[in-house]
């Protein structure tokens, strides 16, 4: 996947440390961003039609 961040929230819950909520980011240089983001609408534009089916 190239170069990514993660960031999370984690509970202790007793003594042990629980994930709360994690989130997984691709980082996407500038340049690319309209690409990505079109790819992104066709990808959206399909899954949503089928999903109603």
């Amino acid at each position: 996947m190239g170069v990514c961040r993660g960031s999370g929230v984690v509970k202790k819950i007793d003594d042990t440390w629980k994930i709360q909520h994690y989130v997984l980011s691709i980082a996407v240089p500038n340049e690319n961003v309209a690409t990505l983001t079109n790819l992104k609408k066709e990808w959206d534009v399909k899954f949503i039609k089928e999903s109603k089916n």
